[in-house]
């Protein structure tokens, strides 16, 4: 699921295809990774996941501070199976969660003021 969203970044950053298809591309891993996080005992890339498609489903445009926050999370995810973190990653994966919460808070501020 990992090798399809960073396929779906890949054609993020061309930037060839039109954004409802793209958003759609990089969406479906993430639904995915929610959906069966649960299933392998890791919450925290369940709860991480979820905050990324609230991201992805506010987008409006893919600017490169979009992309960059989607690679940041798919980088944060890997990284999460790789040190088999598993459950809610105690105190790192409550800092984890809070960063990647507070990055998409400051894009929808400096993006549509919300």
């Amino acid at each position: 699921i990992l090798k399809k969203l960073e396929k779906a970044l890949a054609q993020a950053k061309t930037g060839s295809a039109p954004i409802k298809e793209v958003k759609q591309m990089l969406t479906v891993p993430v639904m995915e990774l929610k959906a069966n996080a649960t299933t392998f005992h890791y919450t925290l890339i369940g709860t991480l996941a979820n905050i990324m498609l609230n991201f992805l489903e506010a987008m409006v445009t893919l600017d490169k501070d979009a992309i960059d926050i989607v690679k940041a999370h798919h980088d944060t995810l890997h990284m999460i199976v790789v040190r088999k973190m598993k459950g809610s990653g105690g105190d790192a994966g409550n800092v984890l969660t809070k960063e990647l919460q507070q990055v998409c808070d400051r894009y929808y501020h400096k993006k549509f003021g919300k």
